[in-house]
């Protein structure tokens, strides 16, 4: 991760996305989800500046790329085209909770950061696997200030 900042009811984190920009990670736990109620709001941008037919077509392709590929991320969630980023959104209700999930919530997004730019740029970058407590430790420390 380039930089992280944390708020009140969640964290955002920027990663390399090229040469020159950045993707942008938005966890929030604020917003409800009308089925499911309340819950964990993730939100991947990518910046892809295409006409709305190209950039839908990328989506649906990421999409298929996620499941047909197996990645060492989870398929929990879809890509979208929405003015000029590609966006994976993802929701965990709080039903779903267990102490482990925000640690491997937040690996599988920079599993799929690592992945997108690469194919979206050909840059790539090696994201550290992350130990189980690492996020909550990184997200204690960041509490502590």
């Amino acid at each position: 991760a380039l930089s992280a900042a944390r708020g009140r009811h969640g964290v955002m984190v920027q990663f390399r996305f090229g040469a020159r920009t950045t993707s942008l990670l938005q966890i929030v736990s604020d917003r409800a989800h009308a089925r499911y109620g309340n819950g964990l709001h993730c939100v991947q941008s990518f910046p892809f500046e295409a006409p709305v037919a190209l950039g839908a077509s990328v989506a649906l392709d990421l999409n298929a790329l996620e499941l047909i590929e197996n990645p060492a991320h989870h398929s929990l969630g879809s890509f979208g085209f929405r003015e000029g980023m590609l966006q994976f959104v993802s929701f965990f209700p709080n039903a779903m909770h267990h102490p482990e999930m925000l640690p491997e919530v937040f690996d599988a997004c920079v599993r799929r950061a690592e992945s997108v730019s690469s194919r979206a740029t050909g840059s790539n970058w090696a994201a550290p696997r992350l130990r189980p407590n690492s996020l909550t430790s990184l997200l204690e420390r960041m509490r502590r200030h």
